[in-house]
């Protein structure tokens, strides 16, 4: 089982169980897949890697679905902002520039 590839209408499963390949529609990937036709599951996670190094060696990523997106600015430069509250503060406050003071 592979993941081919994701159109708007989800992501595209190959399998080769049950005695010839085949290929189905899953409008979203869980934890998990099970084939429709034959039962045979696969881990989202082994299939989404598999994808990426296939991806990798053939230089077939760049434009993809499945591509990863760029980093914003501030990832680039190693802050992150995690629920709205920017990390990177100059202040040290951990606040995203509020000044905190305590007592």
């Amino acid at each position: 089982m592979y993941l081919d590839d994701r159109i708007p209408d989800g992501y595209v499963i190959v399998c080769a169980g049950g005695g010839g390949e085949h290929s189905f529609l899953l409008s979203k990937l869980g934890p998990s897949i099970e084939c429709p036709r034959c039962g045979r599951t696969a881990l989202s996670t082994s299939l989404l890697d598999a994808y990426y190094a296939r991806a990798e060696r053939t230089g077939t990523l760049a434009g993809s679905p499945l591509a990863p997106l760029p980093a914003s600015p501030r990832q680039a430069n190693g802050s992150t902002a995690i629920d709205g509250l920017d990390r990177s503060s100059s202040t040290g406050s951990g606040l995203g520039g509020l000044s905190v003071e305590t007592q």
